[in-house]
């Protein structure tokens, strides 16, 4: 774990703090907002908290139009674009990949991300079960 150069909230300017984040066997590093609640996420970190399956295949972002300005990214200035990751809006970077999640929104998409898996799994051992039968 790297710890990098501060940077400030792009929702209310403030400086951030950097948080340890752990779960299970991996512990991330991550930007913290103590005024507005958000977290920052370089490339990749979300991906290590949530599980193998993230790591693997990635996290599948989807587009999602809204009438919200956009924000600058704190990381590298790029333009952050509203997107869809397992129904939660969050701000995603184009350019270095970062990853904005306001207040509630971490706990947001892990519940989803689990919902979505056990869904798929369950999905997975009925087809198994009705191709054995």
């Amino acid at each position: 774990m790297d710890i990098e150069k501060k940077i400030d909230c792009p929702r209310c300017g403030k400086e951030m703090l950097q948080v340890i984040i752990c779960k299970a066997n991996y512990s991330v590093m991550v930007d913290h907002c103590q005024e507005c609640g958000g977290y920052w996420f370089d490339r990749y970190e979300l991906d290590s908290l949530l599980d193998d399956i993230a790591r693997r295949e990635g996290l599948p972002f989807n587009t999602y139009t809204d009438d919200e300005q956009d924000i600058a990214c704190p990381r590298c200035g790029g333009v952050m674009e509203t997107r869809l990751l397992y129904d939660v809006k969050v701000d995603l970077c184009l350019t270095c990949e970062g990853l904005w999640l306001d207040r509630g929104e971490l706990a947001d998409v892990q519940n989803a991300y689990r919902y979505f898996h056990n869904t798929n799994r369950m999905v997975e051992i009925f087809h198994h079960a009705l191709v054995l039968s």
